[in-house]
């Protein structure tokens, strides 16, 4: 039984592998192989494990059953399963109580990762973008330069702005939850920092590390995202690389350069390792809101903006603003970059919430959803089994004593209660645990994820209601089989 089992769970294993694999190539921008997923000793570690399993828990009832001194087994009645009195407050299967506790945790978790991926996309990233249309595009594999690269962008960005209800249209060279993040440490201008010195204050020099950013100057509008002090870049600082060196922060990062307020006007720079020459220094202009580039971000990090020629790169997204929802704008910016640069690789146009769905955090959050719920629904699904399996044994070997019990008057339901009270015994007392279980599991993913809740009152509460009342239906059948007993049958068999 073992090595079949094993050998049905290597073609399921190699069969959900190509799903996931088929699942993972969707949301990614490239194209990926897996190789060498079956072999011959993960075949044969496959089945070991297997029988080293059945061994493992098959070794403890062998070696009891197989003792020389036979004696006391034989001094009750045979057939009967009576209580060990040293064991009497603990369960009678304590390995299935165990196996239900694993079961509801798995369930639980797998409740909280589905709770987590509706989260998701409610939780506020600060910006207020969900029709925007991005439209990601490279000019370097249109054999374009970087100077070529931003008299093109400037002129795709202000054919997209003229487009029939756009409210505003920006290039920049990331994107939030987008495949590439990059950071920079930034600090104040101007404080000479010994090598090897550690900072501790920003008066000092001290370094955050930011997210990074090179926008246009209405990419704050496009993506909605609040201007609170000063102002945004102009055309010429977007577009010009000789224009003068210029920054926006965010609120975070300018709350923790100048706690005190007033970072309009001064100056930043970034720590530059291993660079030759003191660092260019960039004037703050502007103050934005904060935003978050990750989902799993639990402190605002703060983020540092340059225009766009400062930081140019070939592959850039556009993000155009309609002024109200238009389901058709993105097929509208596609035919506009291909009518003003037809040879111009252009890779996709979706709105920002489309985006932010199909993202690869968003994706692993619902693939862990799934693969806990498979596994914790597989995992009930050997419970139950297990809870019928012990209780249809139980009636077996307690044969004797229910017909004694019927014998002296005991009603059918009253036996019922007595075989179904036992399952409820033993579901509970793993459920219990279970549950404890859950919470762990709910105070791991609480610290890891943003605005998820520890617990979720309707995943600690339906799940375990459903696991019980699963448990009773497996436990029905044994207790409907002991009421069949007859006593006559009972009380004559040996």
């Amino acid at each position: 039984m073992s090595i079949l089992g094993g050998s049905a769970g290597v073609v399921l294993a190699l069969a959900a592998i190509d799903a996931l694999v088929g699942a993972f190539a969707a949301a990614l921008p490239i194209s990926i192989v897996l190789e060498g997923l079956l072999s011959p000793a993960l075949v044969l570690a496959t089945l070991g494990f297997a029988g080293l399993a059945t061994t493992w828990f098959a070794l403890g009832p062998a070696l009891r059953h197989s003792r020389p001194d036979v004696l006391a087994d034989l001094k009750p009645q045979a057939g009967e399963d009576l209580p060990d009195r040293r064991r009497r407050f603990l369960p009678r299967h304590p390995l299935l109580v165990a196996q239900v506790s694993l079961s509801l945790a798995l369930l639980i978790a797998a409740g909280l990762f589905v709770r987590m991926a509706q989260t998701a996309l409610s939780v506020d990233f600060g910006f207020r973008a969900d029709d925007t249309v991005l439209a990601e595009v490279d000019a370097r594999l249109g054999g374009y330069d970087t100077a070529q690269s931003l008299r093109l962008f400037e002129d795709i960005e202000r054919r997209l702005t003229a487009l029939p209800g756009v409210q505003a249209a920006s290039v920049g060279a990331l994107v939030p939850l987008g495949m590439v993040n990059i950071g920079e440490s930034v600090r104040r201008a101007g404080i000479p920092v010994p090598e090897g010195a550690r900072s501790e204050t920003p008066e000092a020099g001290r370094a955050f590390n930011a997210p990074w950013n090179a926008v246009s100057g209405s990419y704050f509008t496009a993506m909605g995202v609040l201007l609170l002090r000063g102002r945004t870049f102009s055309d010429v600082e977007s577009y010009s690389d000789g224009a003068s060196r210029v920054a926006i922060l965010d609120e975070a990062l300018a709350r923790k350069l100048w706690p005190e307020g007033g970072a309009v006007g001064q100056h930043v720079e970034f720590v530059e390792r291993g660079a030759a020459g003191p660092p260019a220094t960039m004037e703050v202009v502007g103050i934005v809101a904060s935003t978050r580039r990750e989902l799993f971000e639990k402190e605002l990090p703060g983020a540092v903006y340059v225009p766009f020629a400062q930081g140019a790169m070939g592959n850039v997204y556009f993000h155009v603003r309609p002024a109200a929802a238009q389901p058709d704008l993105p097929d509208a910016v596609r035919r506009e970059i291909k009518a003003a640069v037809p040879n111009l690789p252009l890779f996709s146009a979706r709105t920002y919430g489309t985006h932010v769905g199909g993202s690869i955090e968003y994706w692993a959050l619902q693939l862990a959803a799934a693969l806990f719920a498979a596994f914790g629904g597989l995992a009930m699904v050997v419970a139950l089994v297990g809870i019928y399996g012990a209780l249809s044994y139980a009636v077996v070997r307690r044969t004797r004593e229910i017909g004694i019990r019927m014998a002296v008057g005991a009603s059918a339901g009253r036996v019922v209660r007595m075989i179904v009270g036992e399952g409820l015994t033993l579901t509970l007392a793993g459920v219990a645990v279970g549950w404890v279980l859950g919470l762990g599991v709910g105070q791991v993913l609480g610290s890891l994820f943003v605005d998820l809740s520890a617990f979720h009152a309707a995943t600690f509460t339906l799940i375990p209601i459903a696991f019980v009342a699963a448990a009773m239906t497996a436990a029905w059948q044994p207790a409907r089989r002991a009421t069949r007993v007859n006593p006559l049958s009972a009380l004559r068999s040996e």
